[in-house]
């Protein structure tokens, strides 16, 4: 990207337009600590501390013991000599490797504002962020609402194991479709957690964000979003999409039973993330204890014995057994219920490709729209 380019972007931020930021997908320096980058990361970031954990820490008890100038003096002592080599020589690799990227710290202030010196010391000229990451993620959260408000939704709603997941990638870059177990690294049930840690609220807002402003803007027509609960694994869905899910269209995909037990046991089981069956086998107890107040005490112990059964003889018509049981007498009524409350708002039902075809139609009638109102 060329200088001009870069500060346009700059410039664009400044006056509180992302687009360009999120669309461009900016390689970005987030020069905060560790733990605040744990908090909360943007999109195409990396991470290179100015001031480590610790060393913020202490500059910050100086900070309310001694005030700002005695604070500035002690980060200064604490990244020096080859502390400070270091560090710059690492902004200035990452910089050559991403001269179109950008530099940004909590509040587009002092650690930013010191790093870019820094770096321009080395020759290399990187722009910085103003209003840093809180700046960058007020404006990500505004755009959420006003998207929310004024977009229209349809919720991609389905039995558990129908195929909600399988048939929304078959979507994407054809129409918006919002994965939103994607970006939380999680399944949504309570057998989700295949993917290792799920990242921090913040982090999983500011990439479902960035990812629903991109397809917007590149996909005229609705949302497509599949149904889910307010919590994903240990996630919650920010209040303006959860409640647009709410109350938008709903397409109901339906598949027979034992399809959906092929579908479950092809994605936790066969295709087992977890690795070897004994790590499955502890997994599954540990996520069927967990329904074990729902399921009443002796339905769990059944499906424990069943699925340890399953896993000792790595037998798949053993999991079918348990599957089947699960689904039949545990999720499949929620989801009954589900319908039940908002039968007024299913718009459509129907097999895999009967609801492909319908959402599909539905992204080419609202863009025949758009473009009839703008001609």
């Amino acid at each position: 990207m060329c200088s001009d380019t870069l500060k346009q972007m700059h410039t664009a931020v400044y006056n509180g337009d992302l687009s360009s930021l999120v669309a461009e997908n900016i390689p970005l320096l987030d020069v905060r600590s560790e733990i605040e980058f744990a908090k909360g990361a943007l999109p195409d970031s990396v991470n290179l501390p100015i001031l480590s954990t610790d060393e913020r820490h202490q500059v910050g008890i100086c900070y309310k013991r001694l005030g700002q100038a005695e604070a500035i003096k002690l980060g200064h002592s604490l990244v020096s000599g080859k502390t400070k080599s270091m560090r710059i020589r690492r902004w200035v690799d990452w910089s050559r490797d991403n001269p179109n990227g950008a530099l940004l710290c909590w509040r587009g202030g002092l650690r930013s504002k010191t790093a870019q010196q820094w770096i321009s010391g080395e020759g290399v000229n990187l722009p910085r962020i103003p209003g840093g990451y809180k700046a960058v993620r007020r404006q990500l959260l505004a755009l959420l609402a006003r998207t929310c408000s004024a977009g229209s939704f349809v919720v991609l709603a389905g039995e558990t194991g129908v195929g909600k997941t399988a048939l929304l990638k078959t979507l994407h870059g054809h129409t918006c479709a919002l994965d939103l177990e994607h970006h939380a690294r999680h399944r949504g049930s309570a057998f989700g957690a295949v993917f290792g840690s799920q990242p921090a609220q913040q982090t999983f807002e500011n990439a479902l964000i960035s990812d629903l402003l991109k397809q917007t803007t590149a996909n005229p027509g609705p949302v497509i979003i599949e149904s889910e609960s307010r919590m994903i694994g240990s996630l919650f869905i920010p209040d303006p999409l959860m409640l647009a899910m709410n109350s938008c269209d709903i397409a109901a995909l339906v598949e027979p039973l034992e399809v959906r037990v092929e579908n479950i046991l092809r994605d936790y089981i066969l295709n087992n993330p977890l690795g070897n069956p004994n790590s499955l086998g502890t997994y599954l107890e540990y996520c069927i204890t967990k329904l074990s107040k729902r399921l009443g005490l002796e339905r769990a112990k059944k499906l424990i014995a069943l699925s340890r059964t399953a896993c000792e003889t790595n037998s798949p018509d053993q999991h079918r057994r348990w599957i089947r049981v699960l689904l039949d007498e545990y999720y499949d009524p929620y989801y009954a219920e589900y319908l039940r409350r908002n039968k007024e708002r299913v718009m459509f039902r129907g097999n895999f490709e009967e609801v492909r075809g319908y959402l599909q139609n539905r992204r080419s009638s609202k863009k025949c729209g758009e473009d009839a109102a703008r001609g």
